[in-house]
């Protein structure tokens, strides 16, 4: 079963809307991005950017269930893994797994862990553990560019960066990477080529649609440039040209992408 028609079995909860069917995974997630991407739209008035780390949830159960791998992802705060924990709950359930992840402040499973980066000091121990496949919640990249780029060098702003960067050498330093398949969904990622976790790879200069229906396809996009960062990959950023908009986001959206 591919990845699409898993999510299909599926329903997500949306803050908008309650529990909905995922028709298309690109699509549930171009709709909500590009709504608060164009609208500009955050989490100050109300409306965050649903299905962004949902689709990494999924990923991780999916990749866990199919392929016996297991997953991190790290999410921005405690507030965003204890959210994360109730999703997981949800979909286990609804697949009606034997070992159906079980809601706890003192969350632990061997298959798909969860970090939150305000803490991960104090739990480096699910570090050492060697995982298949990693996911950053966009929020953190969001936030480190944001961060990366402002001139004030303001206490709070230089404690942030410096914790990315202090985090991603000790990942880096106790994964494995024979055993590494993905890092936020991207198999490889270099300025030149991104290869997405289905083996499909992208180029500057290559169009796309976001969606897996061709009929549906409301626009098409063009992948303008990869920005690498040689030093924290998976904050690395993709700038695109769709609806007449120039857009920067973060690389691994590029996981969202059909190409033409």
């Amino acid at each position: 079963m591919n990845f699409n028609d898993f999510t299909k079995q599926l329903k997500v909860k949306n803050h908008l809307s309650g529990l909905l069917e995922i028709e298309d995974h690109k699509l549930n997630f171009a709709k909500m991005f590009f709504l608060n991407k164009l609208t500009k739209f955050n989490k100050s008035v109300g409306v965050s950017q649903t299905g962004r780390s949902t689709h990494n949830t999924l990923l991780a159960l999916y990749n866990y269930v199919y392929n016996n791998e297991s997953s991190l992802i790290v999410v921005f705060n405690t507030d965003d893994k204890q959210r994360l924990i109730r999703e997981l709950e949800s979909f286990t359930r609804q697949l009606s797994l034997p070992d159906q992840i079980e809601y706890s402040h003192n969350y632990s499973n061997d298959n798909i862990n969860i970090l939150s980066l305000n803490a991960w000091k104090d739990q480096k121990n699910i570090l050492t553990k060697k995982y298949n496949h990693i996911f950053i919640d966009n929020e953190i990249v969001d936030q480190y560019q944001e961060f990366l780029h402002d001139s004030s060098h303001e206490a709070g702003i230089d404690f942030f960066v410096d914790l990315c960067i202090d985090f991603s050498k000790m990942l880096m330093k106790d994964q494995n990477k024979k055993l590494l398949k993905s890092m936020n969904c991207l198999a490889q990622l270099s300025d030149k080529m991104a290869t997405a976790s289905d083996g499909t790879t992208f180029k500057p200069g290559e169009l796309f649609i976001i969606t897996t229906n061709y009929k549906a396809a409301e626009g098409i996009g063009t992948l303008i440039s990869i920005n690498y960062n040689e030093s924290i990959s998976w904050s690395s950023t993709i700038d695109i040209l769709f609806d007449n908009n120039i857009i920067k986001m973060p690389a691994h959206n590029i996981e969202y992408f059909t190409k033409l």
